[in-house]
């Protein structure tokens, strides 16, 4: 594999040609791309995919974006003007694995 994301599109073209769908293969490709080039990538990133299914017809949206952490509350935040720009109560819970892991979860159905 090389380097940066020409290494990426390999990991994925290699997925199509092991009989994976084109859902594997961008997995593929995102999970190589955190190794080979990961000063544009992280986990911490946001990953909206978009999911076409041809039987149906149906497009499905996962939204890539990860969720409030766990322990947020509406009482954390009661006496902010506004929600913080920075830091740690700003910060939403890693998605890209999540992201990814659900997307091969909607078409294995």
């Amino acid at each position: 594999m090389g380097a940066g994301p020409a290494g990426s599109e390999e990991a994925g073209i290699r997925m199509l040609k092991a009989g994976g769908n084109a859902v594997d293969a961008g997995v593929a490709s995102i999970l190589a791309l955190s190794v080979t080039d990961r000063n544009n990538f992280c986990f911490g990133g946001e990953v909206p995919i978009l999911i076409y299914m041809a039987e149906t017809k149906e497009v499905t949206a996962i939204s890539g974006q990860g969720p409030a952490p766990q322990k947020a509350s509406l009482e954390m935040f009661v006496g902010m003007d506004a929600m913080p720009a920075s830091g740690i109560l700003s910060a939403a819970v890693p998605s890209a694995l999540a992201t990814c892991l659900l997307a091969l979860d909607v078409t294995s159905i």
